[in-house]
């Protein structure tokens, strides 16, 4: 029997790691193109080697959605000093280290009628190694709208990254609300030098 049990937790064991393993490929493939994107946009010279966190299984976490009424808008200041709408989607609600915590997410391009707006959802945050290790300014994750499922979805830190608008001047990016600041160090996702 102790054998059996053994076996059955080797099994246990080696399939977590081959799930954490699979995950940290997806993010990193993700950064990759996300800087693709932002080379192919500004120019490879104006784009920096991106550092990133170790790879952190904790920080990918089941959070709920509360969904928010029709037609929800925020005006956020943009890094620019502008102004910036977005429709606000909903309310993240999850717990990390025995502490629940609240995001709000966003629906960006709804007004000028962006086709990705219905794909795509934008997720600003703030948290306590903005400045020290990460963007001054916070942080982003992009959450595909197909991955919500029963109000419910996988927020994966480890897929945070620099908003574009810290390598150009040509990017109009939100500033997170402050609804959106954590009060605790999210070492995941994209490193930033200032």
């Amino acid at each position: 029997m102790t054998k059996l049990y053994t076996i059955i937790l080797l099994v246990s064991f080696a399939g977590t790691l081959a799930c954490q393993s699979e995950l940290k490929s997806k993010t990193q493939a993700y950064h990759k193109q996300l800087k693709k994107g932002l080379s192919f946009q500004i120019g490879k010279d104006h784009v920096p080697d991106a550092k990133y966190f170790s790879y952190k299984p904790a920080l990918r976490l089941l959070a709920s959605l509360e969904k928010a009424e029709p037609d929800e808008d925020m005006i956020f200041t943009t890094f620019e000093g502008t102004n910036k709408t977005l429709q606000t989607y909903g309310k993240l609600h999850f717990e990390l280290d025995n502490t629940v915590y609240h995001l709000l997410l966003f629906r960006e391009g709804v007004a000028v009628g962006n086709p990705m707006a219905n794909k795509y959802l934008l997720l600003p945050f703030t948290d306590e190694t903005n400045g020290v290790s990460t963007y001054g300014g916070g942080r982003y994750i992009q959450v595909e709208q197909a991955d919500i499922i029963d109000d419910k979805l996988w927020l994966d830190f480890n897929y945070a990254y620099t908003p574009w608008c810290a390598f150009a001047v040509d990017y109009s990016c939100p500033v997170p609300p402050k609804e959106n600041s954590l009060n605790i160090k999210i070492k995941a996702g994209e490193k930033y030098k200032e």
